[in-house]
């Protein structure tokens, strides 16, 4: 019986030590994956509990309910509402289409009827692209990602506002990095970065990824604006060391957003990662997030659209 609960214990206590090992020394790109969904240990503790009920361990019952807990609260919520006064507010949608996406109508009628004040897009097709373009009377500021021959990783932004010396950068490897100006009135503007990160499927990948990440960061640190937004698919868990290390003074709330299945039943939220991010820093300006969601709808995408309210006015306590 004792070598029983010997082993018992090292069912609950062997992975959490490896996952905190590799929590902070990720060594490779599968490695990283897997520690940065905490669905997976959730699902594995869930297990372990119902083995510890059924042979009446109820000390390891604790211990593994306490782990679960931990678990949960890595998790990310589908909203956040992060101010009580806001007023004056922009409204940002950012969306991955997916390349394979034939519902991009249904998209483009929800621009029609809830129209926001940015759309930031990644994996637009060039037809797509196309269907887009209808949107001009309403978002007369349209970068489609391309600046001659050289497409920015297939992103799109539409503005109802002016995009101002939109420009692309590539990054070290085969990533492209738009950046530019959004002037939201004659006397508000804000430097906008915007990105579409390679999923880190193999170990290439998972190292143009990282190698983007630093190449953003770079770019921040040079273009020392006071005021500043980041936004696009990361392909980065916000579960992950590596989210909670890079543009630590900027503001951000994660929500999740992926995987978004198409067919059969909802993925839970608690069983989604936030990968599709939006970083604020406005020093000078003085504007806040007021509230992050997702909606699944519309439907045709591996990815919920994510909507962002920003207070563009300097935030004051009541």
């Amino acid at each position: 019986m004792i070598l029983i609960q010997v082993f018992l214990w090292l069912f609950i206590i062997l992975p959490l030590l490896l996952w905190g090992t590799f929590y902070f020394f990720p060594i490779n790109w599968w490695v990283e994956n897997i520690i940065s969904i905490p669905v997976i240990f959730l699902a594995y503790y869930s297990m372990l509990l119902i083995i510890m009920l059924l042979f009446h361990q109820w000390l390891a019952c604790i211990a593994c309910l306490c782990i679960m807990l931990f678990y949960a609260f890595m998790t990310e919520p589908a909203t956040v509402n992060t101010e009580k006064f806001c007023s004056a507010t922009v409204l940002i949608v950012q969306f991955n289409v997916f390349y394979e996406n034939m519902n991009i109508d249904a998209f483009i009628d929800y621009l029609h009827s809830e129209p926001a004040d940015l759309v930031v897009m990644q994996e637009v097709s060039p037809m797509h692209r196309k269907n887009l373009s209808s949107l001009a009377e309403l978002y007369p500021y349209q970068f489609k990602g391309m600046n001659g021959m050289n497409t920015a990783s297939d992103q799109m932004i539409l503005s109802r506002t002016p995009l101002l010396s939109m420009s692309i950068y590539p990054a070290p490897d085969t990533e492209k990095i738009i950046m530019g100006l959004w002037q939201i009135s004659d006397d508000k503007q804000i430097s906008l970065i915007t990105a579409h990160l390679p999923s880190p499927r193999n170990a290439v990948r998972w190292q143009r990824r990282n190698t983007a990440i630093s190449f953003i960061e770079q770019l921040v640190k040079n273009h020392s604006s006071e005021d500043m937004l980041i936004i696009g698919d990361f392909n980065l868990s916000s579960a992950s060391l590596r989210y909670r290390r890079i543009f630590s003074d900027f503001t951000h709330f994660p929500v999740v957003s992926w995987p978004n299945l198409q067919k059969g039943s909802r993925m839970p939220t608690f069983a989604m990662i936030a990968i599709d991010h939006l970083w604020l820093k406005s020093r000078q300006q003085g504007w806040q997030i007021c509230s992050r969601s997702t909606k699944r709808s519309p439907d045709g995408s591996d990815h919920k659209m994510v909507l962002t309210k920003i207070a563009i006015d300097r935030y004051k306590k009541h």
